[in-house]
């Protein structure tokens, strides 16, 4: 009898550890599976994403000799394309990689782009300091943004980010710079109001 308790006691034993092999399995091939899943989604959002950026950017090269129609396109695709660009940090490879490896990459794509653009439309280039800062600034704020992405998610953490950023873009022009936000563009008395600064686009 003891003997036979002692059996039951070992198949039972055998049986629970093969339950729990077979359900860490299970939960590996469903992590792998939402890891895959993920990986297409993005990609492909990712490339959505590209295909409005390049049509956004032909619109306002195509609207160059209006340059008021020209600043209203840029703000729009402006708006379309930022939604996109922090699709791929949600990139299993892109979390894996880390955040200052994957800036690094980021960096390369920017620099490509942009390369890129000045040779096909003949830009002239020449060595700004305050361009190297501002991309300086650029990517402390994206090496914050990145894990905020992946840890808070595409919809809240630019969501967070760039509610707060629009206040605090919003203080320094008025409090430091003493600009005075008003509709320019837009027609009043039937006559259009001209910015103060006439600022073009070099494209």
């Amino acid at each position: 009898m003891g003997c036979s308790r002692g059996t039951s006691s070992l198949e039972g034993f055998a049986a629970r550890r093969r339950g729990a092999r077979h359900m860490t399995t299970d939960w590996r091939v469903d992590d792998v599976g939402q890891s895959e899943e993920l990986a297409r989604r993005v990609t492909r959002c990712s490339a959505f994403s590209l295909a409005i950026a390049a049509a956004a950017l032909s619109a306002v090269y195509a609207s160059k000799t209006n340059h008021t129609l020209q600043g209203w396109v840029a703000a729009a695709g402006a708006a379309l394309v930022f939604g996109g660009s922090s699709l791929p940090a949600k990139h299993p490879a892109a979390v894996a990689a880390g955040t200052l490896e994957f800036q690094l990459w980021v960096t390369v794509g920017n620099a490509g782009l942009n390369i890129l653009l000045l040779l096909l439309l003949h830009v002239p280039v020449r060595w700004s300091p305050w361009g190297a800062a501002g991309a300086a600034i650029l990517t402390g704020t994206q090496l914050l943004a990145w894990p905020a992405i992946q840890v808070l998610g595409a919809a809240v953490g630019p969501g967070v980010w760039c509610g707060i950023g629009m206040i605090t873009a919003f203080l320094w022009g008025v409090i430091v710079f003493g600009e005075r936000p008003a509709l320019s563009y837009i027609p009043r008395g039937g006559r259009r109001a001209e910015p103060a600064t006439d600022i073009r686009c070099a494209w």
